[in-house]
C-alpha cells in the first residue's frame, strides 16, 4: 500500500512561511505591551505594532531600554471602540435588468440556438 506524501495548500507559498512566524512575534509583542500599559490587548493596533516607529540606536547595553521604548511605542497605537465590528461574508451584486445565468453556459447557448 502506497502512502501519499503530505502536500501543502496551493495558496501557501514560501513567503507565507516567513509571514506566519512574524505575525506571531508581533502579536506576542502586542500582548506584552498591553500587559505593561494595563490595557486590553484588543485595544492595541496590529498595524501600528507591525511597523513601529524607529525607537533609537544604542549599544548592546541599551537593549533592555530600547525594548521598553519599543513596547511603549506599540502600546501607544490604539484602536477605537468598535462594537459589533464584523462584516458579512456574502457577495453583493449590482442590480441589473438581466436575469442571472442559473444553468451551465453551454446549455444556455443551446437553448438560444434552438
Amino acid at each position: 500500500m502506497r502512502i501519499p506524501k503530505p502536500t501543502r495548500p496551493a495558496w501557501l507559498d514560501e513567503a507565507s512561511y516567513a509571514r506566519i512566524p512574524s505575525t506571531i512575534v508581533v502579536t506576542m509583542q502586542m500582548a506584552e505591551a498591553a500587559l505593561r500599559e494595563r490595557v486590553h490587548p484588543r485595544e492595541v493596533s496590529f498595524k501600528g505594532a507591525a511597523s513601529p516607529p524607529w525607537v533609537g540606536q544604542g549599544t548592546p547595553r541599551d537593549l533592555p531600554n530600547l525594548y521598553d521604548q519599543l513596547l511603549l511605542a506599540i502600546a501607544s497605537h490604539r484602536v477605537g471602540n468598535r462594537p459589533n465590528r464584523y462584516e458579512p461574508r456574502a457577495l453583493k451584486r449590482r442590480p441589473t435588468s438581466q436575469a442571472l445565468l442559473m444553468i451551465p453556459r453551454h446549455h444556455a447557448k443551446h437553448l438560444l440556438a434552438a
